[in-house]
């Protein structure tokens, strides 16, 4: 048994939602998500003490072409990987799988019409090679969720804005403090289902001293 990484992605409702990711084509949404993934697994193997290394990880090809707006056929100049899915867009506009054809033979790609700028990439979510429980696919999701807050508490485009809930204005220093409360509260609630699940209960105390040494 194994186990997708697009099982977990999908627990992820704040990011897959999130504004900034909608337009990404997707294998680069995929890589993004998988860069989170990866610190979620450095954090559960902080924490939850267990090897979640036996993986295959996220990989893509990207080819890119500037072309006449007439040519419809594309020879690649990496090779597609094997189980790949593949991403084909002309001039940003994504293709359906019915509007493209690949070819093993001569490592091309045809299309069913031209266009000036074509991008074409084959991509493998990746997955870990055994059945994770519910609990684990869970934390992975939760310590994701908590990277992603944390990366867009300082972003300036947030700070730029001023937030208006009925009567009250909220500051660019206020709305930062939301953001970095809502940060800390995930976190907090991705560290316990950790500790419960290394311990099967709460923090011992040799835990909570060392948890306090490390914020002194």
């Amino acid at each position: 048994m194994a186990t997708s990484f697009d099982v977990i992605y999908t627990l992820n409702g704040a990011i897959e939602t999130d504004s900034r990711l909608a337009d990404k084509p997707e294998n680069i949404y995929y890589f993004i998500l998988y860069q989170y993934l990866y610190f979620s697994l450095a954090e559960f193997s902080n924490y939850c003490y267990k090897d979640l290394l036996d993986m295959i990880p996220f990989q893509q090809t990207i080819d890119t072409y500037e072309s006449d707006g007439i040519e419809t056929n594309f020879v690649l100049a990496s090779t597609p990987l094997v189980g790949g899915t593949f991403y084909v867009s002309i001039d940003g506009v994504n293709l359906d799988d019915s509007e493209f054809s690949y070819d093993s033979g001569t490592n091309s790609v045809t299309t069913d019409f031209g266009g000036t700028n074509i991008y074409i990439s084959t991509y493998i979510i990746g997955q870990f090679n055994e059945d994770l429980n519910a609990r684990e696919i869970m934390i992975l999701a939760e310590a994701m969720t908590f990277v992603f807050t944390e990366s867009f508490v300082n972003d300036d485009k947030q700070l730029d804005q001023v937030m208006y809930s009925g009567v009250q204005f909220f500051s660019q220093s206020q709305h930062n403090k939301i953001n970095i409360n809502i940060e800390q509260a995930r976190r907090d609630v991705s560290f316990k289902n950790m500790i419960y699940y290394t311990y099967g209960r709460d923090m011992p105390s040799t835990v909570q001293l060392a948890k306090k040494a490390g914020d002194l």
